[in-house]
């Protein structure tokens, strides 16, 4: 406890509210900035729709008493409410708004002149223009989806790859100055827990798997004396720690690091508290452990920590490599059963692939998967090696080689049937301008396949079904 006076100084901020609060605004200033909140339950929008419905007929009875739809009115007011709705819900609500009103007019001109007239225009030329709206709520609704989808994945891709470039730097820095006494690298350690979580099966089914082992890696790197993991449950961190490392000590969910690093989901040390809460808590450190779209899987709490590792890039390292061992976890599933068809697929291969497959099993959102097959001849090498260097458009690759032969597997991501056949018609060009050849000429063989389908792997299995030919 000692340590924190040697501690990073840091700027004062204002406090920030909690995460609930924070959810909680963001989900009311989305309701009302958006026209079409999908996600209510259908008995919502029935309600709603119902108590709208009732509320501007009473409204209107008032108001009209003779005419309370205002049918004789030059514009068809009324049928602004289910035009609204269908806008709002889409379709089906909005059928379901023009039967209510249909239902208002046989209540409320069973007993009138008009009775024995009913509306046809009126009421054909609603529904009409209330289904035109609703196609194009869903229609949108649909597509506003697939786009949300996409940016969650892809703003998921750079935070993974922002970390790695971080542990890349860190692990060097560490390597130059630890060299003589350290075995391995830090991304060498963080690699062996990634396969062993992945090749692990009695830990398969454990509420975190390979924890003890992240936490010696982690007490390694960072110089830990004493700390324990904790998953949470329901957004509450389990009392039973399952993994620790050190002197063992009592673990309070209520204490004020704890608390205020699930609160802000970054990482809580002594300097990033103010005096009173600091009296308060019995811990060095606290971080969550912060997987794929921010999922919290738990908090590595810390309670002793050398007075000279108290520092604002050793406590960031730990939450890097927090995040770094979360993120593990959540793929692990995910790559276990690519990996097992293919065992020499890339770590890297087989998550994206298993990441974008899900997402057009799940959103329809389509991504592809290329091969680009080359000869056994010295002409054939050289192009691939061109190709494999200049490609980066698309990072995540696998080099299949086979015999003298060679082929290079590359992800689309987000890209379908056009887009591939653009970027193919790029290499070719790219080919064509270094080396003279197309792909005819240089018997270059180009393969692709969409990633949909079952299995999950079946157009990786497609796109491989043949690759023992290239011996």
């Amino acid at each position: 406890m000692d340590a924190q006076a040697d501690a990073p100084p840091r700027r004062p901020r204002r406090p920030r509210p909690g995460l609930r609060a924070r959810l909680l605004r963001r989900a009311s200033a989305a309701r009302f900035a958006s026209l079409l909140p999908r996600d209510h339950a259908a008995a919502y929008v029935a309600l709603e729709t119902l108590v709208l419905f009732v509320a501007v007929f009473a409204l209107c009875r008032v108001l009209s008493p003779a005419d309370p739809l205002l049918i004789g009115k030059a514009f068809p007011w009324m049928w602004l409410l289910p035009l609204f709705v269908a806008l709002r819900y889409g379709t089906v609500a909005g059928l379901g708004g023009g039967v209510l009103l249909g239902v208002a007019w046989g209540v409320f001109y069973a007993r009138l002149p008009l009775a024995d007239v009913f509306p046809r225009d009126f009421f054909v030329g609603g529904f009409i223009t209330m289904l035109i709206a609703g196609q194009f709520s869903d229609t949108w609704a649909a597509r506003l989806s697939q786009a949300h989808v996409s940016n969650d994945y892809l703003s998921e891709r750079l935070s993974v790859l922002t970390n790695n470039q971080y542990l890349l730097r860190l692990s060097h820095d560490q390597l130059e100055q630890d060299l003589l006494v350290r075995p391995s690298t830090l991304r060498d350690a963080l690699a062996r827990l990634r396969e062993m979580m992945l090749h692990d099966a009695a830990g398969a089914h454990a509420a975190l798997p390979g924890a003890q082992r992240f936490l010696d890696t982690v007490a390694q790197a960072c110089q830990i004396e004493a700390a324990q993991i904790h998953a949470l449950h329901d957004g509450v961190p389990a009392a039973a720690p399952v993994a620790a490392t050190g002197a063992p000590f009592d673990f309070d969910a209520d204490d004020p690091l704890v608390v205020a690093a699930l609160d802000e989901l970054a990482l809580a040390h002594l300097q990033s508290l103010d005096a009173r809460d600091r009296a308060h808590t019995r811990y060095v450190a606290c971080a969550p452990l912060i997987g794929a779209g921010d999922e919290v899987i738990g908090v590595l709490v810390v309670s002793q920590l050398p007075f000279l590792a108290l520092t604002a890039e050793n406590l960031q390292l730990m939450f890097v490599m927090g995040s770094y061992y979360a993120n593990g976890v959540h793929h692990a599933a995910v790559t276990r059963d690519v990996l097992q068809a293919f065992p020499d697929c890339p770590y890297d291969f087989a998550l994206e692939y298993a990441r974008l497959a899900d997402l057009q099993r799940t959103s329809g959102i389509a991504s592809s998967v290329v091969r680009l097959q080359f000869g056994a001849s010295r002409q054939a090498q050289a192009i691939f090696d061109h190709v494999e260097r200049t490609n980066l458009d698309f990072h995540v690759q696998w080099v299949v080689r086979a015999g003298g032969t060679c082929a290079l597997v590359f992800l689309m991501p987000l890209c379908d049937e056009a887009a591939v056949d653009a970027q193919l018609q790029r290499i070719e060009t790219d080919v064509r301008n270094r080396f003279g050849l197309g792909f005819a000429d240089a018997r270059i063989v180009a393969r692709w396949a969409p990633l949909a389908g079952v299995p999950p792997d079946g157009a990786l299995r497609q796109i491989l079904a043949d690759r023992d030919d290239l011996a």
